[in-house]
């Protein structure tokens, strides 16, 4: 009995040893993640008065860095929980992350009531199922004759659709514009479920895609500002109507939104005409509590400050040598104190920044952020420290993956020299990290289950610029 007990003992000792020296080797490689700045162009001593901050994460774990003088700074730590994980400072879709709540916008079109229609009805299944894609998909609950219905208009009218996540409340807004075509181009599919009593009732369906707004990350259309939410429409070329800059004072709380044409309350700040094919609304943003459109107005990249509470005008600025009919939809946004920081990715990528004080003055404009044999994928900050114009961002070997997400990328420093607007490039350095590992065992082993996870890969995020 002895004997048992002891060898008991032993194996659980033994045991013991082994988690403690796991653990060890963990605690002590968690650490020596590899993490320093290699000077590519120019000499990081330009970098002196200036520390790099930000961290290295997945969903697991992230790995906290600060780099002052050429000396790195770690601290490693386990997340708990998903809260734990720190955003990135870059999104794209239609989410806004404040602290509570999230908004999300988007801008659907509806057929105007003077538009011309073409209306194409299709029988679909009966009875139980209805087809899908060409499948059939069993509907037990949802009995009854289907009917696709096809609309084609050649007018729709824009609305602007708020929703605030975990309050089911509400603003679906009629906006001043619209969207006429030479052709019957807008299409609108229903799909309807008449039910044993005869009554016609929506099974399925939903606005236009063909759109004529911004397709990139529509909540740059949305900003908090003196304390209240505003928005405006990234309308295109094509709309006509009226646009401008809107306050939200009353939220409709559901159910008193469904099914209504509007809900909510909404105040016209300050509005203008879109009657010509000159005028494209890119964003609306907050520097220095003060509200900031961009525009393009005739080719030239335009902006607007106003006043948030009156919509008083503050001043306008327009940057000339922009010069060009089309901008890439795929824009970034970085407000540094009253430094409002743009990129526009491009065949050359276009940097702009705008300094607001009393007035609007131009900062800088930087054309080409080079990096042989590579693209930038994202920019994660670009900031005035010090007066210095600093830049940090990702970049991916041009076509290395069809799945962009899965681009092994390197990361680098621009640093520029501030005392002159056209600014020029007095250091290039890269970040160089053993995270790209996780994004070629992800290229060449393919997901666990289900797709691609991206926070499974660890990135850079969150990163800044300080003195």
């Amino acid at each position: 009995m002895k004997t048992g007990r002891h060898t008991a003992l032993i194996a659980a000792a033994a045991a013991l040893a082994v988690i403690a020296l796991l653990m060890g080797i963990i605690i002590g490689k968690r650490d020596n993640q590899t993490l320093y700045l290699k000077d590519i162009q120019g000499n990081s001593a330009f970098l002196r008065d200036i520390t790099v901050s930000g961290v290295v994460r997945d969903k697991y774990h992230g790995l906290r860095f600060s780099i002052r003088d050429g000396k790195v700074d770690k601290n490693f730590s386990f997340y708990d929980s998903e809260s734990d994980m720190e955003r990135s400072q870059w999104s794209s879709g239609n989410w806004a992350f404040y602290d509570f709540p999230d908004y999300v916008y988007n801008v659907s079109g509806e057929v105007s009531a003077d538009a011309n229609l073409k209306v194409a009805e299709t029988p679909s299944k009966t009875v139980g199922d209805r087809v899908y894609s060409g499948e059939t998909w069993p509907q037990p609950e949802s009995t009854g004759e289907y009917t696709d219905r096809k609309t084609l208009s050649d007018k729709i009218d824009l609305y602007v659709n708020i929703d605030k996540i975990g309050e089911f409340t509400r603003i679906k807004f009629k906006s001043g514009l619209s969207a006429k075509s030479d052709k019957m181009e807008f299409e609108f599919t229903k799909t309807y479920r008449k039910t044993e009593d005869g009554e016609e009732v929506i099974a399925s369906g939903g606005s236009d895609s063909n759109i004529p707004v911004r397709k990139g990350n529509q909540m740059d259309s949305i900003v908090e500002a003196a304390g209240n939410l505003y928005f405006t429409i990234p309308a295109k070329k094509s709309s006509r109507g009226s646009n401008g800059i809107y306050r939200i004072d009353e939220w409709s709380v559901w159910p008193d939104w469904d099914n209504k044409k509007e809900s909510g309350r909404v105040t016209e700040l300050a509005g203008f005409r879109q009657d010509n094919k000159n005028t494209e609304v890119v964003a609306l943003k907050c520097v220095q509590g003060k509200l900031v459109l961009v525009l393009l107005i005739e080719d030239v990249l335009t902006f607007r400050a106003y006043e948030p509470e009156t919509g008083e005008l503050i001043d306008q600025l327009e940057v000339r040598n922009f010069g060009r009919s089309e901008i890439s939809d795929n824009v970034q946004f970085f407000v540094n104190e009253n430094n409002l920081n743009l990129c526009f990715k491009e065949e050359k990528d276009i940097i702009v920044g705008i300094k607001l004080d009393k007035k609007l003055t131009l900062e800088y404009f930087i054309q080409g952020l080079e990096v042989d044999g590579e693209t930038y994928t994202y920019l994660e900050n670009v900031s005035v420290v010090n007066n210095k114009l600093l830049i940090f961002c990702g970049y991916a070997a041009k076509d290395s993956v069809f799945v962009s997400g899965l681009r092994p990328e390197n990361y680098f420093i621009f640093a520029y020299d501030r005392s002159r607007w056209d600014s020029r490039l007095l250091y290039k350095g890269e970040v160089i990290s053993d995270a790209v590992q996780d994004l070629i065992y992800r290229q060449q082993n393919g997901p666990d289950s289900g797709g691609f996870d991206t926070f499974d890969a660890r990135r850079f995020c969150n990163v800044k610029f300080s003195t």
